[in-house]
């Protein structure tokens, strides 16, 4: 597994240990106990945008990335070059459910290198706004922000290329699993 963080986090105290109610005291709400809402992907799509791209980097795959199947994939085209040669990149963005807290990104993989950038931007604007974590892929890549943001939308920006086993530049994302702050 690798694990990626952009800044390295401050040490957390130990939460304290929860303590029952006491005895005759009314309990804490349903939503209080269940915790924060995990993040969920309502749905997803792969960015090749104009003018160097053509919008086409297999847009039939793209639920497979975060079907809950990792035999699963989205995919983009082989590349020459893991730099493309022609264009600053490729992406695939996923809007959630509703704006969450998200954490972190755990992208299952085939490939390995290359580099992604995560951003909680716009799938219309790709490369705008801060990047929250960036580094090569591997097989469980797991891409840790300094401090959680509430987010519409992460998008996940390929300016570098992987490769597969028979070494062809491209990217492979069995699936993309968003996850929210521990609960504390």
């Amino acid at each position: 597994m690798i694990d990626v963080v952009e800044t390295p986090a401050e040490p957390e105290a130990e939460a304290p240990a929860e303590e029952a109610p006491a005895e005759g005291a009314e309990g804490g709400s349903a939503e209080a106990e269940a915790g924060p809402v995990p993040p969920q992907i309502a749905s997803a799509q792969q960015l090749d945008p104009p003018p160097t791209g053509d919008n086409n980097e297999h847009p039939e795959a793209v639920p497979l990335a975060h079907d809950g199947d990792p035999s699963t994939f989205w995919y983009t085209r082989w590349y020459a070059s893991p730099d493309y040669g022609m264009k600053p990149g490729v992406g695939y963005a996923v809007t959630l459910a509703q704006p969450t807290a998200v954490a972190s990104v755990t992208l299952q993989t085939s490939v390995n290198g290359g580099v992604v950038e995560v951003r909680a931007t716009d799938p219309s604007t790709p490369t705008e706004g801060p990047v929250l974590a960036s580094g090569p892929l591997g097989p469980e890549t797991v891409l840790t922000f300094p401090e959680p943001v509430e987010a519409a939308h992460i998008v996940l920006w390929f300016p570098q290329l992987p490769q597969d086993s028979d070494g062809r530049n491209r990217v492979v994302l069995n699936e993309v699993v968003l996850n929210g702050p521990a609960a504390g």
